[in-house]
C-alpha cells in the first residue's frame, strides 16, 4: 500500500507527516500545523506570569554625588529594561525630573532636549547637584563611624558610596604610563576607613591579627566582620535566654517564700485592749499588699477614736474660722490707706498680749468708722461716705458675736449697699461691714455682723484680740 507524505508549509520546519491511510497523513499534519497557529493546546508563551513594570527613576535638585550615582545606575537599569526608541531617549530622561527642575532646564536651554541624552544628562547634573569640595568630601569620609547596632555590611555600603565620589585617582609619573588611564585606589581607602570604624573592640583586634591583613581586600574584611558579628550575636541571645530562665527561676522561689511569710502573719491574732474581742493583727488588701505594722485595736474601737479625732478638730476649725478670716483681712493691700502711719512692731515688740484684757467683760468706750479703703476693695461704691465720720458708742461683751446694731449703722452715715452679702440672714443679719476700732490711742480693722434687732456694739474676745491683727498707732490729724 502507497505511504502519503505531507511536508511542513512553514519556512525552516522539515516535519513530514507520512502514514499509509491518507486521513491518518492529514490527522497528524493538522496536528503539526496547531504548534505553529498556537490552536488547540495552550501555548508555553500564554502560561508566564506578565513581567512587573519597571519605574521611571526619579532625580530631585539640590542632591548629593552619592544620589546622583545611584540615579544614573538606575537610569541605566531602566534603559536596559525597556525598549526605548533612540529617539525617545532624551524625552524618556527629561521625564525623571521633578516639575520644578524640568522647569528650570527649560529656562536655561530651550533645545536641552533635542540635544540628546549625553547633553541633557550633563546640564541635569549641572542643574541638580550641590557641588562641594572634594577636600570637604574626603573630611566626611573620614569621619565615618559604624553606629551602635549598626551591621558591618550596611556600614560598609555607605562607606563605599561615599569613597565614590571622593576622586581617589592618581597617574602614574612614569613616561611610559602617560597615556594609560588614571589609577583608582579607592578599595585601598575604603578598606583602611572600615578597619578603623568597627564599632567591637573585640573584633577590630581580631581584624588587626589577621594573617597577611595587608593583601586582603576590602571584601574578605567584610566577610570577616560578619562572621564575628554573626556569631557574637548568637553568643549574647544565649547569655540572655539563660539570664531570664535564672532569673524567673528566683522570681518564683522568692514568691513562694512570700507566700508563706504572708500566710504567717495572717493567721496571727490577739485581743484588742479596748473591748477585749479577738481580731487579726495584719489583713491583706484587694491590691494584694499588706500592713507593714500589726494593729492595735479592733476595727470598731479604731473607727470609735477617729470618729472622736474628727469631732475635736472640727471644733478647732470652727474656732479658728474668724481667726482665719481676720487674718485674710489683714492681708488686704491697704497701703493707700496707712502709707503716712509708723509700724509699732519694734516699739511694741513686747506686746503680743490683747491690750483689752484689764476690761474685762465690762462695757467699755470705742471709736468707730467705717473703713472705706476695705469696702471699696470689695467692689463698693464709697465715694458717698465719709471715712472721717466716727462715733464714740460703748462696747458691751457678747459671747457669741462681734455685731453691731443698725442704730450705731446708721449713726456712721453709711448706705447699705455698702454692706457685703451674708450667707446666713438668720437673727436679723442683713450684712456685714469693715469698721476701724479705736482705743486708747490704737486702731485696728475688724469685720463685724450688721444686725437689725440689735442696739449698741456687742464685742466677743475675738474681735478685740488685737494680737491677730497687729494694732496700729492712729493716724494724725491733719
Amino acid at each position: 500500500m502507497a505511504t502519503t507524505s505531507i511536508p511542513c508549509q512553514f519556512t525552516g520546519c522539515d516535519y513530514v507527516a507520512e502514514h499509509t491511510s491518507e486521513p491518518v497523513a492529514i490527522a497528524m499534519f493538522t496536528s503539526h500545523n496547531n504548534v505553529h497557529t498556537g490552536k488547540g493546546a495552550v501555548s508555553q508563551e500564554a502560561t508566564k506570569q506578565k513581567v512587573p513594570k519597571i519605574d521611571r527613576p526619579e532625580l530631585k535638585q539640590d542632591i548629593n554625588d552619592e544620589e546622583w550615582q545611584s540615579f544614573q545606575a538606575e537610569w541605566r537599569r531602566f534603559k536596559r529594561c525597556t525598549e526605548i526608541a533612540a529617539n525617545e531617549m532624551a524625552d524618556q530622561l527629561f521625564q525623571c525630573c521633578e516639575h520644578p527642575l524640568r522647569r528650570l532646564l527649560l529656562k536655561e536651554n530651550p533645545d536641552i532636549i533635542e540635544a540628546g541624552e549625553q547633553q541633557l544628562m550633563i546640564a541635569m547634573k549641572k542643574m541638580a547637584v550641590m557641588h562641594v569640595a572634594t577636600t570637604v568630601r574626603r573630611t566626611n569620609l573620614m569621619s565615618l563611624k559604624q553606629d551602635h547596632g549598626q551591621t558591618f555590611r550596611e556600614y560598609y555600603a555607605n562607606v563605599r558610596a561615599a569613597a565614590a565620589t571622593c576622586e581617589y585617582k592618581a597617574k602614574c609619573p612614569h613616561e611610559c604610563c602617560a597615556a594609560r588611564d588614571l589609577v583608582d585606589y579607592t578599595p585601598m581607602v575604603v578598606k583602611d576607613i572600615l578597619i578603623a570604624g568597627i564599632e567591637d573592640n573585640e573584633i577590630r583586634k581580631d581584624v588587626l591579627g589577621m594573617s597577611e591583613l595587608d593583601s586582603k581586600s576590602d571584601k574578605e574584611i567584610v566577610e570577616f566582620v560578619e562572621e564575628k558579628e554573626i556569631a557574637r550575636n548568637a553568643l549574647q541571645t544565649s547569655l540572655s535566654t539563660n539570664a531570664v530562665s535564672s532569673y524567673n527561676k528566683n522570681r518564683k522561689a522568692g514568691e513562694s517564700s512570700v507566700d508563706n511569710s504572708a500566710n504567717k502573719k495572717l493567721a496571727m491574732r490577739s485581743k484588742c485592749p479596748t473591748c477585749s474581742l479577738d481580731y487579726a493583727l495584719y489583713k491583706q488588701y484587694p491590691n494584694g499588699k499588706m500592713n507593714k505594722d500589726p494593729f492595735k485595736v479592733c476595727r470598731n474601737c479604731f473607727r470609735t477614736e477617729k470618729g472622736k479625732m474628727q469631732g475635736q478638730k472640727s471644733k478647732q476649725a470652727d474656732v479658728s474660722e474668724a481667726g482665719a478670716v481676720l487674718s485674710f483681712i489683714a492681708s488686704l493691700d491697704m497701703s493707700s490707706e496707712i502709707s503716712e502711719i509708723a509700724c509699732a512692731e519694734d516699739s511694741h515688740s513686747g506686746s503680743e498680749a490683747p491690750i483689752l484684757e484689764s476690761a474685762g467683760h465690762e462695757p467699755i468706750s470705742v471709736n468707730v468708722s467705717i473703713n472705706t479703703t476695705a469696702h471699696f476693695k470689695f467692689g463698693r461704691d464709697m465715694n458717698s461716705v465719709n471715712s472721717r465720720s466716727t462715733i464714740e458708742t460703748a462696747a458691751s461683751w457678747n459671747r457669741e458675736q462681734c455685731a453691731i446694731g443698725t442704730d450705731v449703722f446708721q449713726k456712721l452715715n453709711c448706705p447699705r449697699s455698702v454692706l457685703l452679702k451674708a450667707h446666713n440672714s438668720a437673727d436679723g443679719l442683713i450684712g456685714r461691714a469693715f469698721v476701724t476700732l479705736e482705743y486708747e490711742g490704737r486702731s485696728a480693722m475688724r469685720m463685724v455682723d450688721v444686725i437689725d434687732s440689735l442696739t449698741g456694739f456687742k464685742r466677743n474676745d475675738l474681735c478685740f484680740n488685737w494680737s491677730v491683727n497687729r494694732y496700729l498707732p492712729l493716724k494724725p490729724e491733719v
